[in-house]
């Protein structure tokens, strides 16, 4: 990416300069997403502040922005969401960001993505191809990308590492009716 920048940069110089700090700063963006990324993936446990609240009230707040990750031509339902969670509200929005836009590259821009969550479980189920069995085991590596030149392999690799950090577990597997489940099991409030 560093190199695409300077490219952008180059070109500004001797060609369009607004189109191409346009270029550039997108760019930017993009480098900035994926530090994000890392970071969060390298933090672990250390950024998570633990608080209890509805599941199904936080994706009522956040549906404009999940709506946005998905895209025009890709059907979100929402309506299996229900009951308390107890985890960090940062740290939720971004594994449903990583899923969300997981699923939407898996379908290739349309088609449907089911949510359902209910006593400290929840699955993220689309209509995409699924996950090969070979892919399987590798999913959740940094880096291991199926989207070839398009992926950075980070989306399953920074969701497991929240989930793990918070004493959860992630699993991801093929819909017997097609699609891939993505299930993640939050860990229960201590009382």
């Amino acid at each position: 990416r560093l190199s695409a920048l300077r490219w952008a940069w180059d070109r500004a110089v001797i060609g369009d300069p607004m189109q191409e700090s346009v270029n550039a700063y997108a760019l930017l963006n993009h480098m900035s997403d994926l530090t994000d990324r890392m970071l969060l993936l390298a933090r672990g446990s250390s950024h998570l502040q633990m608080n209890e609240f509805l599941f199904d009230d936080f994706v009522l707040q956040e549906e404009a922005v999940l709506m946005d990750i998905v895209g025009p031509d890709i059907e979100l339902d929402m309506s299996g969401c229900r009951g308390p969670i107890w985890f960090d509200r940062v740290h939720l929005r971004s594994v449903l960001s990583e899923a969300l836009a997981n699923a939407r590259d898996a379908m290739g821009g349309q088609g449907k993505v089911l949510l359902h969550y209910e006593n400290n479980l929840l699955t993220i189920r689309d209509t995409g191809p699924g996950i090969k069995i070979a892919d399987r085991d590798r999913c959740f590596e940094p880096s291991f990308t199926t989207k070839g030149i398009n992926g950075t392999g980070l989306g399953l690799a920074v969701i497991q590492s929240i989930i793990t950090a918070a004493d959860g577990c992630v699993d991801l597997t093929t819909h017997c009716q097609g699609g891939a489940v993505l299930s993640i099991r939050f860990k229960a409030r201590e009382v």
